[in-house]
């Protein structure tokens, strides 16, 4: 399971546990068998560090929506030239924001 398919399927849990609300889009969802659904999309939800990328800053105060974890990707550069870089995935534990709980991050100049 991709990161992207772990994120979304807790933003439907969580809105569904009214912890989170709704873009006030709507989306459609269809299974392995072709059944569609629609429903409401789901808040935004990223890590603290996807979140300051995104020129956002998270509130002071604020606690994780909820936490799970999700793939890591890492390369361990080479210590030879004749050598190839090491590549690794492995589950971390993130902690996520939802899309309320943060602010546009004041720019400095």
């Amino acid at each position: 399971m991709t990161n992207e398919a772990i994120i979304f399927d807790a933003r439907l849990k969580l809105m569904k546990d009214g912890k989170i609300g709704s873009t006030g889009r709507i989306i459609v969802i269809e299974d392995g068998e072709g059944n569609k659904t629609q429903m409401p999309e789901p808040e935004e939800i990223h890590t603290y560090t996807a979140w300051q990328k995104l020129g956002f800053q998270v509130k002071r105060g604020q606690k994780a929506i909820d936490k799970f974890q999700i793939w890591k990707h890492t390369v361990k550069k080479a210590e030879k030239e004749d050598e190839e870089d090491k590549e690794n995935m492995f589950m971390v534990t993130s902690s996520f924001f939802s899309q309320s709980q943060v602010e546009v991050a004041n720019v400095k100049n």
